[in-house]
């Protein structure tokens, strides 16, 4: 599963590493994992290409993963900065995330 995951994502862009899955203590996968993408722009297309699109027949729900409680810049339903905060500013730094979610992992 790993393999599939990493030749689906990296065809958006460079990732860092592979795939992270989740697994329950019986080794059963929860449905959730997460890529990290070299550049945020490859991110943010991962999330607009596969968001909702089919794996093993259902749909994978793909988003920016949050850090904290900082709000996802990208997120058109979050709340807008307060006047005179400097708020979440989208940048090239660091790594962003891809996270995805689905029944089919």
């Amino acid at each position: 599963l790993e393999d599939d995951l990493l030749d689906i994502f990296s065809a958006v862009g460079e990732l860092i590493g592979s795939p992270t899955l989740f697994y329950d203590r019986a080794g059963r996968s929860q449905g959730r994992g997460i890529v990290t993408y070299a550049r945020q722009s490859d991110a943010l297309t991962a999330v607009k290409e596969y968001h909702q699109r089919a794996l093993d027949g259902k749909p994978m729900r793909v988003e920016l993963e949050r850090r904290g409680n900082t709000p996802n810049p990208f997120d058109p339903n979050a709340s807008a900065p307060v006047r005179g905060g400097a708020g979440p500013k989208p940048t090239g730094a660091g790594n962003p995330k891809a996270a995805f979610f689905g029944g089919a992992l």
